[in-house]
């Protein structure tokens, strides 16, 4: 079994924007911090959650983030690849990826 750890980054913010702040995931192998995959996404990353839910139902937990300006992304955790990012309408408020009203 591989050690998998996602660090979820703030890459950049363009000075006097709010959005877009550009964020990334990225994945570590355990054993030797070796770069697995990096996937850009349109807001830092304030919450992330690698273990709880298979959005593309291939049988490993996808990771579920949630940014700044309500943004939320799905990615798969083996590759690195965008299953969906999206932004919340304004009207909602939200705490974490599963968390809105």
């Amino acid at each position: 079994m591989h050690l998998l750890y996602v660090l979820g980054l703030t890459t950049s913010c363009v000075a006097g924007l709010d959005f877009p702040c550009e964020g990334e995931l990225m994945a570590l192998r355990g054993t030797d911090g070796y770069v697995l995959w990096k996937t850009r996404l349109q807001s830092g990353v304030t919450d992330l959650n690698c273990v709880d839910v298979d959005v593309d139902r291939d049988g490993t937990p996808d990771c579920i983030a949630s940014g700044k300006h309500a943004t939320f992304s799905a990615v798969n955790s083996k590759t690195g690849q965008s299953i969906v990012e999206t932004r919340f309408p304004t009207s909602l408020r939200c705490f974490a990826p599963s968390v809105c009203c």
